[in-house]
């Protein structure tokens, strides 16, 4: 920044601030646009290489069947026992 943009005497409040935001966070110091995208992108590519998450899994990949069919029969269970109980209200 040119120095009659600058505020030299919060220049060490600006420090210990910046200090304070990127300890322990994935920081990185830009001074162009082109530098930002490009630093996004990269880091976005390394963090992912690094720290790989399943997101989105597809059913296809999981046989569900077996695990679906037991939750339907627990239901059938509990319907059934729910219509015992209104039975014996009524």
């Amino acid at each position: 920044m040119p120095a009659e943009k600058r505020d030299d005497d919060k220049r060490k409040l600006l420090e210990t601030f910046r200090d304070k935001v990127s300890k322990g966070r994935l920081c990185k110091m830009w001074d162009e646009k082109n530098d930002l995208v490009t630093s996004v992108i990269i880091s976005l590519i390394e963090e992912t290489a690094k720290n790989p998450q399943l997101g989105w899994i597809r059913g296809s990949n999981y046989d569900l069947l077996p695990q679906m069919t037991g939750l339907k029969l627990d239901k059938g269970k509990l319907s059934s026992n729910v219509d015992e109980i209104k039975g014996r209200l009524c």
